[in-house]
């Protein structure tokens, strides 16, 4: 009987405690991640110390379409787009240079159908004269004004234990004695502790990388080794302890498929970063040496892996365009008191309020010209548009409403006239004049805490009742214990 109370005591507070519980899934519908979008960058001046002022900057959006959903495939076909017009001005007495650096951004949700063409950038109404040039960009890693920029550079840049006057130890080893017409697949492999240094390997074979505590494995199939020689770069320290080979009978490596085998050090010698940079350059790829050379050791350095294959570091996947960031540069001439408009053209991806019926789309635009500017400077802002204006952000004011606005035949009409030397403009927009708010997962998400408030109260008030059945059942325990003493003694 008492194990029956107890059971069903332990029941009660279950059911109670039940809401505690709840999986959010269960709780709440399905939803998708808000779609943060990629904020517009306008152009970046390389030298600060220009005397040329910006008297005024015209932003012009042209908003035809909004995306279906945010995949490549539906990114709206007549791409929607932004101009940013720079009048500058030379207020001196003598010749005077902007450079511009123009990054062609693609960002963390790059997209298929957008290319640098584009881009545009036109000098006076006309196509201008533009170099391009290549910086390292992690793949996984959004644009980073301050970053970016720094690794656009026009001579070698430098590692605190690396740079272009560096000597690099190559090691040498030649595999024989391993039977590749019984295993054609064979492979070999080393082993090498991660070390917590800024020492970095490289190795000239194809293979692949896994990692196992601090112990790091590269392996590589033995009939793709030219001769049978594997090299070993080592940038920065050289190494104390030397690669261990094992041999397998084929990629899995698997211990009990082990075969005999050796690697004999054939070499050490000393090799320079610079000459090893260049011996795989790649003149095809159409990136000039000196960012060949900087995007190279931005990669050894930024690269996680403090070992890898030579491919991953030279390989087309490697230097392709999700790691690699195009910018369209120029050096604009200014004679003694010329004015000269410069205009960079981009295709704008927004972002999405996804709890508004339809949704809100919201474009982001960064300002990053470091350049003075004159006394009575102003940003006028155009918005070509069918759609309807929900909001815009005054980067100075912070205004969250829609004052100053003037409607156009064309959209709508802003004019900034207090901003700082730097912007970050936010505007909104959407395809009714007043989207209602979509509260369904607001709704669930409210359930779920309410129930959870429900059930903690519960189990507080429940406390004291569990806490009390077990003393009971405590005192029973010691009646029973007492009863079969006493009847132990007759």
């Amino acid at each position: 009987m008492k194990r029956k109370i107890q059971v069903i005591v332990a029941a009660l507070t279950l059911v109670f405690m039940l809401p505690l519980t709840v999986s959010p899934s269960s709780a709440t519908p399905a939803m998708a991640s808000p779609y943060m979008g990629e904020d517009a960058i306008g152009a970046f001046n390389m030298d600060t110390d220009t005397p040329v002022v910006l008297e005024k900057m015209a932003l012009t959006y042209n908003v035809s379409e909004f995306p279906e959903n945010f995949s490549s495939e539906t990114f709206p076909t007549e791409k929607s787009n932004l101009l940013v017009k720079y009048s500058l001005y030379n207020p001196t007495e003598a010749e005077a240079t902007v450079s511009i650096a123009f990054p062609l951004k693609k960002g963390a949700y790059s997209r298929e159908n957008i290319s640098p063409s584009d881009y545009g950038f036109n000098l006076d109404s006309e196509i201008a004269d533009t170099v391009t040039r290549h910086t390292y960009h992690e793949s996984n890693r959004s644009f980073d004004q301050t970053d970016d920029l720094q690794r656009l550079q026009n001579d070698y840049m430098e590692h605190s234990l690396l740079n272009k006057d560096t000597q690099i130890t190559k090691y040498s080893y030649k595999i024989s004695g391993v039977d590749t017409e019984a295993y054609p697949e064979a492979h070999f492999s080393f082993t090498m502790r991660s070390e917590l240094s800024d020492r970095r390997i490289i190795v000239d074979a194809s293979g692949k990388i896994s990692y196992r505590d601090d112990v790091c494995t590269l392996s590589g199939k033995i009939s793709s080794l030219d001769d049978g020689t594997v090299d070993i770069y080592v940038f920065g320290d050289p190494l104390i302890v030397r690669p261990s080979f094992k041999y397998f009978e084929d990629q899995f490596l698997n211990d009990d498929a082990q075969v005999e085998g050796k690697a004999e050090s054939v070499s050490i010698t000393s090799v320079d970063f610079l000459e090893f940079v260049y011996s795989n350059y790649d003149a095809d790829r159409e990136i000039s040496e000196i960012d060949w050379y900087n995007i190279i050791i931005n990669q050894i350095y930024a690269y996680n892996p403090r070992m890898a294959p030579l491919e991953e570091l030279f390989g087309y996947d490697s230097l392709s365009e999700n790691y690699v960031l195009s910018w369209y540069c120029a050096d604009i001439p200014f004679a003694p008191g010329e004015r000269i408009e410069f205009e960079v053209s981009m295709p704008i991806v927004p972002g999405a309020d996804i709890e508004t019926d339809p949704y809100i789309y919201e474009y982001y635009f960064a300002d990053c010209m470091e350049i003075t500017r004159a006394d009575g400077y102003i940003i006028d802002v155009a918005i070509n548009t069918d759609f309807y204006l929900i909001d815009y952000i005054d980067p100075v004011k912070e205004l969250t409403d829609l004052e100053g606005i003037t409607k156009t035949k064309t959209g709508y009409k802003i004019s900034l006239d207090h901003v700082d030397d730097q912007t970050f403009l936010f505007l909104s927009l959407c395809e009714v004049e007043n989207p209602e708010q979509d509260l369904s997962g607001a709704n669930a998400t409210l359930v779920s805490i309410f129930l959870i408030i429900i059930g903690i109260i519960i189990g507080i008030l429940t406390l004291p009742f569990v806490v009390l059945s077990r003393i009971i059942f405590g005192i029973i325990d010691l009646f029973e214990l007492l009863y079969q003493w006493i009847c132990t003694l007759f």
